[in-house]
């Protein structure tokens, strides 16, 4: 008889604790429908401020790859007005050797002048 009172009994004290009582589920290992909530809802908003954070860090990455690019266009225009100044000083030095030597020392005083009018 006593098993048959017990069996009863201890079926509806595990259907109560599984079912009957969210405070008693905590105790017992099962997660309550608020706890699981909190838990998504906090999860949920480390996830949001990470990806915030990732964000910010894209766009910084961005700003100076844009910097980046900029000024390897701005070497790239250095090295090209470097490259046409030099050819135009060939052509300069070309053009002096055929000149006389009298009006190149002309135009080094005129040069000169203008150097010394400045100080």
């Amino acid at each position: 008889m006593r098993s048959r009172v017990a069996a009863p009994l201890l079926a509806f004290l595990v259907l109560f604790i599984l079912f009957g009582c969210a405070t008693m589920a905590g105790w017992v290992g099962i997660a309550s429908s608020e706890s699981v909530d909190e838990k998504v809802a906090g999860a949920s908003s480390d996830l949001e401020a990470e990806i915030g954070s990732l964000r910010n860090d894209l766009d910084a990455y961005q700003a100076r790859a844009t910097e980046i690019d900029r000024l390897g266009r701005s070497i790239e225009e250095t090295i090209r007005a470097t490259e046409e100044l030099q050819q135009l000083a060939e052509i300069m030095e070309s053009r002096l050797q055929q000149m006389p030597r009298d009006t190149i020392e002309e135009l080094v005083a005129i040069l000169q002048r203008y150097l010394n009018s400045d100080e």
